[in-house]
This record gives structure tokens, sequence and C-alpha cells, in this order.
């Protein structure tokens, strides 16, 4: 996206502030017999965003959006693990967005999603307990499953989007 710093600065806390009410607010818990936590569909805002803004505002705002989403939902043990995985996404998905080519979008959100799911497979395995990592791996590929197709189902929109807020490359 093209403009002055001001005005990308202010579509990047925008882009911040939309992902933290997306994770925070629409997610379902997962059960506590299962490890905790929640799911949600922040990893499609982030995916629009990185179409929209490109990789490094992208970045800036996954990995506030979503670290700040932990914190606000009683999951500070997860925000060290969530500022890292969540930015790495925005990076990976806004750097194959561009050229903004539909299969290019497709495979860089679904590496991303793929890097989320062993990303916190990892530090459940090692911060928390083998087992928690086991039991939430289900879930954290559901979510996987589900945010990768609504990042497929708004690929058009937000193409649109952008055309009205001055994006494109």
């Amino acid at each position: 996206m093209q403009g002055s710093p001001v005005r990308m600065l202010v579509l990047t806390a925008l882009l911040a502030a939309l992902v933290f009410v997306v994770t925070a607010l629409v997610r379902l818990p997962v059960p506590a017999s299962a490890g905790g936590g929640y799911l949600n569909i922040g990893d499609s805002i982030i995916s629009a965003g990185a179409l929209l803004l490109g990789p490094l505002p992208a970045t800036f705002a996954a990995a506030c959006g979503s670290g700040i989403a932990d914190v606000a939902s009683g999951a500070a043990l997860y925000v060290v693990p969530t500022v890292v995985i969540k930015g790495l996404m925005g990076l990976i998905i806004g750097l194959f967005a561009h050229p903004r080519r539909f299969l290019l979008y497709t495979s860089g959100v679904a590496l991303a999603e793929i890097l989320m799911v062993l990303g916190y497979g990892l530090f459940d395995w090692f911060a928390i307990a083998p087992a928690t990592a086991w039991t939430l791996l289900p879930f954290n590929a559901a979510q996987a499953v589900v945010n990768f197709v609504l990042a497929l189902l708004i690929y058009k929109p937000v193409l649109a989007l952008s055309g009205v807020i001055g994006g494109g490359e």
C-alpha cells in the first residue's frame, strides 16, 4: 500500500485494534480439561490485513492485536509465543500476498496456519507438558482450518476494499 507514513501508521493501528477485537470477542473457549485457552478467528483478520497493508504493517498489527487479546482474555502465559507466532504469520502472509495472486496468497495463509499449529504445539510441549500439547493439537488444527477457509473467502472482498482505501501496488 502506498501513502503517507502517518496514513500507514493509522491503518496499521486500526488493523491491530481489529485483530484484538475479533480475537478477544469472537472466540470459543477450549475446555479446561483439554488444556484451556480459546479458539478464535483473528487469523482471518491478520490475513486480510496482510493482503491490504503488506508484510511489515501486518507483522506489527498481528503481534500487537493478538498479544493484547491474550492479556485481556486471561491467557497471559501465551503472550510471548503469541506475539512471535502471530507476528510471523502476518509477515509470511504479507510476503506471499504481494504481488496479489490468489495462489501465492493461499500458499502464504496455509504456511502461516501450519506455523501457528506447530508454534503453539512446541510451546505447549516444552512450557506446559507434552500431554497438553497433544490434547490441544486438534483444537489448534481446527482453528487453522477455519481461519484458512475464512481467509480464502475474504480474498476478493478485501481486494475490492483495497481499491476503496487506496491500496494496491
